[in-house]
């Protein structure tokens, strides 16, 4: 071994010897002074999809893991569901507004008392037809429409044409619409004036005060050949 070989190692002996003197002999300086709490290592850094701990009091109580996913689609639909005082209102089906009816007409009293005469279906015809007080050389005398409760007697004037063969008419009277009265006469010629005859203190209408209406009907087959209307008052 050679002298350099020889004077590192004796240096390294050396040193190591005094090291052990100086931890053996010389008190430690600090030996007085607390020790500091050693330094808490740093929690590992949760990841994105996890919830932080939640400390209740001095206890800290760890929630699961929820993924990013799971907690974004339940929200979503928290968010999505209404209220729980919220009243939903339903749309208002919009509708045309009505158009309203055309008021009815009202009926003429003329109109709706006296009835249209038919269209002839065998010629016969009725004409100058007339509510009078008296018939002087087959004539009405006296005719009107408004008489009073005192005349005694009515007549209803009828002028027949157009009858072929012996037929006959009828002649109705109403009272207020009632039928108070029937008079059947015969047509013997195709001109052919004829008349009935009502008495108006007849006890069968104690009051003759009211409107009156007298119809020719052709009798073998109802049809309406003429009416007239007129009034009796005080």
């Amino acid at each position: 071994m050679n002298y350099t070989v020889k004077s590192i190692l004796i240096i390294c002996a050396v040193a190591a010897v005094s090291f052990f003197v100086a931890q053996i002999v010389i008190p430690d300086k600090n030996a007085g002074a607390p020790r500091a709490a050693p330094a808490e290592k740093p929690r590992a850094v949760q990841a994105e999809e996890d919830i932080p701990v939640v400390v209740a009091g001095n206890t800290p109580v760890e929630t699961p893991i929820i993924p990013r996913e799971t907690m974004t689609a339940a929200v979503a639909a928290k968010a999505a569901a209404p209220a729980p005082d919220a009243k939903v209102i339903p749309p208002v089906a919009k509708t045309a507004p009505a158009t309203p009816a055309p008021a009815a007409q009202p009926a003429r009293p003329d109109t709706a008392q006296k009835p249209k005469p038919q269209k002839p279906a065998t010629g016969l015809n009725a004409e100058n037809i007339t509510v009078c007080t008296g018939v002087q050389d087959r004539m009405p005398v006296g005719a009107s429409d408004r008489f009073t409760k005192d005349t005694r007697q009515l007549y209803f004037y009828t002028q027949i044409t157009g009858a072929r063969d012996t037929t006959i008419v009828t002649h109705r009277w109403y009272h207020n619409g009632k039928l108070v009265q029937i008079a059947n006469l015969p047509i013997r010629s195709s001109f052919y004036r004829t008349h009935s005859k009502r008495n108006m203190q007849n006890p069968d209408v104690p009051d003759p005060t009211g409107s009156w209406r007298v119809d020719v009907v052709e009798t073998n087959t109802g049809r309406l050949m003429g009416s007239t209307s007129f009034t009796v008052v005080d």
